[in-house]
This record gives structure tokens, C-alpha cells and sequence, in this order.
């Protein structure tokens, strides 16, 4: 009897518990053939870590898609009564491109597909084309210049960085249906010479195909939309206002608004971290992170409206009672269903929180 080494494919003796060829710890891999091929798959991500993958798939194109359609309503009414309303327009149109390849790049990655590296470039093609043509519009040969220095240059860096990536994940995205049977065709052969086989570099955590199996079979897209989408470019695009608030409004308030414009960040980031990581305490850190926005996202209006009318107790009450009445309503909402839903997850959080 014999089995393979899930790090170097090399087929070694049922009783060692360190593959000779490359030294790695070795943990059972379970049998797949057979099973739907996302059973596999999950496998292969556990195995390679696909974090970039979805932070991409979840987080920025994602938010990236969002925004640019948002931006699109601004371009298009300003191309209507604008001099320049053809370079609105075209603009627009530039954006909403961007957006539909963003949300295609984003389902790609979550359905793993073939063709997702294609698909995760073509986003940044279309921003570095845009940046290209407009900025040659409007500059003629130094805008040129400038948008080929400044943005081509980095759009084609980052290209060459997703290339290599999913490249070397090639053997992950290749779904055409999802519940497809998983045949094993293009795993290891063991007759296969040792210098022609697929080298997989992982780092074997115990239990992690049990966590990969659970994710199959409960399903994670939630978790992970909250973890990429909500809490890290949520996070990061809180920073900002704080900045603003800080130099808009008076000192004092300033100050508060320059800390919790940090304080509830670092929450969203360690929330996210917790999820990703798959820790026991992914459930507490989402729930601290939601009543952190409750709590904060009230004070931020009261300290708004005090140094705005200038005094300390607000006269009109309704313009603090009903706006924080709605809040504390979708947060009660939101730790009400993460509570099920985490808890129904229970075996796959399942990390040591240290």
C-alpha cells in the first residue's frame, strides 16, 4: 500500500509521517473521485490559500464595480449640460465597462472558472486604456506621457502580478459546472516520472480538508463578503472622512472624529482577520464590529449636530431620535441573522483564536 504526498505529488509509504522527497508533514488527503468537483477544488484552495483571490473576487472588484456605476450617474448628468460633454460620455461609458468586467472578474473567481485569469486582467486593461485615452485628450502628448508613466506602467505591473498568481492556481479554476463529478484526470499519476509532476506548494494545517469539506457543503460566500467586502474596504474607506471631518469641523470634534475614524477601522480589520483565518472568535469580532458602528456612527452624529447649532444639548430631538432609531434597527437586524448564521458555521471557525 502507498499514498501520496499532497506537497510534491511523490508516492510514498502508508506509514511515514514525513514524505522524503520534500520534507513535508504529512496529512491524509481525502479521496475525492468521484464526489462533485467542488469538493476538489475547495481541496486545492486549502491547500495553495486563495485570499488574494478573494479579497479581488469579494472586495475590490467588487467595491471597484459599485463605485464606478455610481460614478457613471455623475459622468452622464454632466454630460448633458457640460462644454465638455463629450468627454463626460465617454467617461461614462469608459466606467461602466470597467464596472461590467469587474463584476464578471469577481464571478469568475467565485465560481472558479476557466477562463478567471482573463477575466481578473481585463478589468485593469480596460482602466489602463481609459487612463490612456483621457488623459491624451485632455493633455495632448504630456498627458500622454503622464498616463503612460503614472497609471500604464502600474496597470501592467499588476497584470503581470495576477498573471503569476493564478498561473500558479491554474489547476483551481477549471469549473464548468460545479456539480460536475470530479474524475481525477489531471491529478499525479503514479507512474508518472518524478520530474513531470505538478509541484504543489502548500503548508498542511490538520483539519484543514475537514474545514474545506464544511465550506462545500455550508457554504462561506456570506462570511467572506463580510470579511473582504464590508469590513476590509469598508475599513479603508473610512479612513478618509476622518480625515475630512477633522478639517472641516471644529478642533475638538475634529480630534474625536480623527480617533474614531481609526478606532473603527482597526475593529473592521481585526473582524476581517478573524474571518479569513477561519478563528473561533470570527463570530464575536463580527458582532463587536457591527455595535462598534452602532455605537460610534451615533456619536459621530451627535457631535456633528452639537458643533453645528452650537449647543451641547440639541434642541430638536428628532434630528438625532430617528436617524439612530433606523441605525440601531439594521444593526439589531444584522447581529440577529450573523448570530445564526456563524453558529450554523460552527464547525468550520474552528482555528485557535491565539
Amino acid at each position: 500500500m502507498s499514498k501520496k504526498c499532497a506537497n510534491c505529488g511523490a508516492v510514498i509509504d502508508d506509514n511515514a509521517k514525513v514524505c522524503p522527497e520534500c520534507n513535508a508533514e504529512l496529512i491524509e488527503r481525502p479521496n475525492t473521485i468521484g464526489m462533485p468537483i467542488s469538493y476538489e477544488l475547495a481541496c486545492r484552495e486549502a491547500e495553495k490559500g486563495v485570499k488574494w483571490a478573494k479579497f479581488l473576487a469579494y472586495g475590490f472588484f467588487l467595491f471597484s464595480g459599485i463605485l464606478s456605476l455610481v460614478v457613471v450617474a455623475f459622468f452622464i448628468n454632466q454630460g448633458v449640460a457640460d462644454e465638455y460633454s463629450l468627454l463626460f460620455l465617454l467617461e461614462g461609458i469608459f466606467c461602466v465597462v470597467y464596472a461590467v468586467t469587474c463584476f464578471l472578474a469577481s464571478y469568475s473567481i467565485i465560481k472558479r472558472k476557466k477562463h478567471t485569469k482573463i477575466m481578473v486582467v481585463t478589468p485593469v486593461i480596460v482602466l489602463a486604456v481609459m487612463f490612456l485615452v483621457l488623459y491624451t485628450i485632455t493633455g495632448g502628448l504630456a498627458g500622454l506621457i503622464i498616463a503612460l508613466v503614472g497609471c500604464v506602467i502600474v496597470c501592467l505591473f499588476v497584470i503581470y502580478l495576477n498573471i503569476e498568481y493564478f498561473t500558479d492556481r491554474n489547476d483551481i479554476y477549471i469549473c464548468k459546472n460545479s456539480n460536475e463529478i470530479f474524475t481525477g484526470e489531471d491529478m499525479v499519476k503514479e507512474d508518472e516520472p518524478k520530474e513531470q509532476r505538478k509541484v504543489v506548494k502548500i503548508k498542511a494545517v490538520p483539519g484543514m480538508y475537514d474545514i474545506a469539506f464544511k465550506e462545500v457543503q455550508l457554504g462561506t460566500k456570506w462570511a467572506d463578503f463580510l470579511a473582504y467586502f464590508v469590513f476590509t474596504m469598508g475599513g479603508l474607506l473610512e479612513i478618509w472622512p476622518g480625515f475630512l471631518m477633522w478639517m472641516d469641523i471644529g478642533r475638538d470634534s475634529g480630534l474625536f472624529m480623527y480617533l474614531t475614524a481609526f478606532i473603527h477601522p482597526i475593529i473592521c480589520f481585526w473582524a476581517a482577520h478573524e474571518i479569513t483565518l477561519r478563528k473561533q472568535t470570527a463570530k464575536i469580532a463580527t458582532h463587536i464590529a457591527f455595535l462598534s458602528a452602532g455605537f460610534l456612527g451615533f456619536l459621530k452624529m451627535y457631535v456633528s449636530v452639537v458643533y453645528s447649532s452650537g449647543y451641547i444639548f440639541v434642541n430638536d430631538d428628532d434630528a438625532l431620535l430617528w436617524p439612530y432609531l433606523i441605525f440601531a434597527f439594521v444593526i439589531v437586524v444584522f447581529l440577529c441573522l450573523n448570530d445564526g448564521y456563524f453558529k450554523m458555521r460552527k464547525e468550520i471557525f474552528t482555528n485557535p483564536a491565539n
